[in-house]
């Protein structure tokens, strides 16, 4: 699945939570927090005008500032295991 990743940077952490409640109540998906505010994934289906607006009043309303990028759906459970190498055990475990 296609994703919009907007990167939210706030004043404070209590405003990056109040920002990601709100956001929540909206078709993001998926939440992360970062240093500088919050990281908030909207799958590109759920997009429209409408819902940017939305998202833009929310940010602004609390002095937050935000960048938008396009993130290409790919296997993320595929991507997460060729991370990992295989551990020896031996015989005994």
């Amino acid at each position: 699945m296609d994703y919009y990743h907007y990167s939210i940077k706030t004043e404070t952490k209590q405003v990056a939570e109040i920002i990601m409640a709100l956001l929540s109540e909206l078709p993001f998906d998926t939440f992360q927090e970062t240093e500088a505010g919050v990281d908030a994934f909207l799958p590109l289906v759920a997009f429209s005008d409408t819902l940017q607006n939305e998202t833009e009043e929310i940010i602004n309303r609390f002095k937050g500032s935000f960048t938008r990028d396009f993130i290409k759906g790919q296997n993320w459970n595929e991507l997460w295991e060729s991370n990992f190498s295989p551990i020896q055990v031996g015989d005994f475990c």
